[in-house]
C-alpha cells in the first residue's frame, strides 16, 4: 500500500496508518502531539500501531534515505515529536470537528440483552427483539430501534455492549455470523466473559436453518438455539428456558 508521494520522480512509498476515530478525535481534542495509529500498512503488510516506529527505522528511512539530505534526516531524529500532525491535517481536523454535530446518546435505560444479527436476518432478530419485549423483558438493545440516528454508531454499540449481561446472536446463515459487524459484536463479547470482565455475562447463538456445528468455534462453545426456520416460535420457548437456566431470565 503506497500513498502515492512522488520524490525528485520516485514514488516513494509511506506507511498508512489507520485510526479509532473515536479515539483520534479524543486525542486531537485534549492536545495529543503524537498519533500512532491502531494499525498501519506498509509494503502491504499490516501491522499494530505499537511496531510503527521500529518499522520506520528498519524500513522507511532506508527507503527515503538516498532521497533526503543526511541533515533532514538527522533533523527527524532529533525531533520531540516524531509523529504528531502536520499543520494541514491539524487545520482539516479541527474544522471537522467544528462541524460535527454533538454525540447521540443510546436511547433508554441501560442493556440488558443485546441482539446480534447481519442484515439480511433482521427479520427474525426483530422477532427475537419483539419476544423480549412482549414479556416485558428488562431492556434489549436492537440497533433498528434503539440506536441514535446520528453521532457515532461505533461508540453507542460499545455502549451497549459494556452494559449488555446476554448477548443473542441471531443468524440464518453460518456465514452471516461471521459478517463485519456481527463478529465484532459477538467475538467482543466472548473475549471479554473469557478474561472474566463480564463473569456473569452469558452469549446465546439463536440460530434456523443450519445445525450450530457451522458455527464459528467460540459460539460452538456456547448453549445455543437451533430450530428449523419454520419453527421460530419453538425456538423462542426454548430461548424463555435457557435464558432461566442461565439466570438471565428478567421477565
Amino acid at each position: 500500500m503506497c500513498d502515492g508521494e512522488i520524490i525528485q520522480g520516485r514514488l516513494v512509498n509511506r506507511p498508512v496508518g489507520l485510526f479509532q476515530v473515536e479515539r483520534m478525535n479524543q486525542m486531537f481534542q485534549e492536545g495529543a502531539t503524537e498519533f500512532i495509529p491502531d494499525q498501519f500498512f506498509y509494503n502491504a503488510r499490516r501491522y499494530s500501531g505499537e511496531d510503527l516506529h521500529e518499522v520506520v527505522v528498519r524500513e522507511c528511512l532506508p527507503e527515503i534515505g538516498p532521497l533526503r539530505t543526511q541533515e533532514e534526516v538527522k533533523q527527524w531524529q532529533r525531533a520531540p515529536r516524531k509523529y504528531d500532525l502536520c499543520p494541514v491535517t491539524r487545520n482539516i481536523m479541527r474544522r471537522y470537528l467544528d462541524v460535527t454535530p454533538p454525540e447521540k446518546k443510546l436511547v433508554g435505560p441501560p442493556y440488558h440483552y443485546f441482539i446480534s444479527f447481519h442484515g439480511p436476518d433482521e427479520s427474525l432478530a426483530r422477532m427475537v427483539y419483539e419476544h423480549l419485549r412482549q414479556a416485558k423483558a428488562e431492556a434489549v438493545f436492537f440497533s433498528q430501534e434503539t440506536m441514535g440516528r446520528s453521532g457515532s454508531w461505533g461508540r453507542q454499540l460499545d455502549d451497549a455492549l459494556d452494559a449488555a449481561r446476554c448477548l443473542i446472536a441471531v443468524a440464518t446463515q453460518p456465514g452471516h455470523l461471521t459478517e463485519e459487524w456481527p463478529e465484532y459484536e459477538w467475538r467482543s463479547y466472548f473475549n471479554e466473559m473469557q478474561s472474566k470482565l463480564k463473569p456473569k455475562g452469558s452469549l446465546i447463538p439463536f440460530v434456523c436453518g443450519f445445525p450450530p456445528e457451522k458455527m464459528p468455534r467460540p459460539l460452538r462453545e456456547q448453549p445455543a438455539i437451533s430450530v428449523p426456520c419454520d419453527r421460530i416460535e419453538q425456538g423462542l420457548e426454548k430461548l424463555n428456558h435457557l435464558l432461566l437456566i442461565l439466570g438471565q431470565q428478567r421477565i
